[in-house]
């Protein structure tokens, strides 16, 4: 009887050392590590690239979303047919900058200009105009933005596509026609010459 009392002693004492600690000592949080992630991803990022560098990943990660709202129709006959060593998106998403504010660009930065100002424009700016068009002669350039005065009207695009059965295999450029059509009823047409060989030193693609 005495052993069995001693017992009941000593587990109501072990009960109430276990209630002070559950009530004095503070919990330990445990996390999984999708919540780890969760709670503290974007801390450990800033600490690690610091904000300016995550602000300017977030604004082309942006921009990046953008682009991919001009959707090109006909795709296939791009992927279908060309089979040089560029990635094909090289072409499309050449093409969606265009659409989404090239053209409206190159319009409003050579409005009002003669052919000896668009000459100096295209003499100051040659590296940007070769990276978004492609295009190395000031003819070339000035035949460009001779197609893209229809920007005075202020207009916005309905559709691009490109031209079905339009695709032709060439040694070093292949090329297919590209068609905007505009709310009030005009259209761009272009031909995209995209290089089957990534030579550094020629334009990888070419809208003209």
């Amino acid at each position: 009887m005495k052993k069995l009392q001693i017992s009941l002693i000593i587990l109501i004492i072990m009960n109430v050392i276990a209630l002070i600690y559950l009530l004095v000592v503070p919990k330990i949080e445990t996390l999984t590590y999708d919540q780890y992630v969760s709670d503290h991803w974007q801390e450990d990022r800033v600490k690690v690239l610091g904000e300016e560098k995550i602000a300017e990943e977030e604004k082309e990660q942006q921009e990046l979303q953008d682009l991919y709202q001009v959707k090109i129709e006909n795709e296939t006959e791009l992927l279908s047919n060309y089979t040089g060593e560029l990635l094909t998106s090289t072409a499309t998403n050449k093409i969606r900058e265009l659409v989404k504010s090239g053209f409206e660009k190159f319009y409003t930065d050579t409005k009002g200009m003669n052919v000896l100002q668009i000459e100096q424009y295209f003499n100051n700016n040659k590296d940007d105009i070769a990276m978004q068009t492609g295009l190395t002669t000031v003819d070339d350039f000035e035949n460009f933005i001779n197609k893209i005065q229809i920007y005075k009207n202020n207009i916005e695009y309905t559709k691009v596509e490109i031209e079905e059965n339009s695709f032709v295999y060439e040694e070093e450029y292949s090329h297919f026609k590209i068609k905007i059509t505009y709310n009030n009823g005009s259209i761009l047409e272009f031909t995209v010459y995209m290089g089957n060989k990534d030579f550094m030193d020629t334009p990888l693609v070419i809208i003209r």
